[in-house]
């Protein structure tokens, strides 16, 4: 793993085993940290991003357990050693501000929603509210983006700040 390349707003890039992932990791409570690892699926025919997700007690090891998850996949594509596979992806409109939803299974079967905001420039940014604080699950993907979407519109609309603010 090389050094991180750039410093994003709300993450970090890295390169592992020639492919580019994102890091986003924050704390949870007094004595966790979560971990999201991002990277577009070199196995998968349209590229989808592959979403992992661990924890630790420090930041450094809920990263270091989450990308050696992403290594694993990288290793095994067609093994289950990972607990994350997408499910569904949605790019639609909410409250004025265009979205990408990300929905993956869970261990248990239910099926969990990730949304992304486009920025004006159209790059694509994470709403680290919806990754850290708020878990959007459903039944099924549809219901879980359904979720997602009534909560994003709450969100948005109860937001009265700059759009750059809703992505901290």
């Amino acid at each position: 793993m090389t050094p991180p390349e750039s410093t994003l707003k709300s993450g970090r890039r890295l390169k592992v085993r020639r492919h580019e992932i994102v890091v986003h990791t924050n704390p949870v409570g007094d004595s966790s940290h979560t971990c999201f690892v991002f990277l577009s699926d070199p196995f998968e025919e349209r590229h989808e991003l592959k979403v992992f997700r661990g924890g630790g007690a420090t930041a450094e090891e809920a990263e270091a357990s989450t990308i050696k998850e992403a290594l694993a996949y990288l290793d095994h594509p067609a093994g289950r050693l990972v607990t994350t596979i997408l499910a569904g992806r949605n790019t639609l409109t909410v409250a004025g501000r265009k979205v990408d939803i990300f929905c993956d299974i869970l261990p248990d079967g239910s099926y969990q929603a990730f949304p992304f905001l486009y920025r004006p420039d159209g790059t694509r940014v994470v709403i680290l509210r919806f990754h850290m604080e708020i878990s959007i699950t459903g039944d099924t993907p549809g219901n879980a983006i359904a979720r997602c979407i009534d909560a994003l519109e709450s969100h948005f609309l109860e937001k009265s700040a700059p759009e750059s603010r809703d992505v901290a």
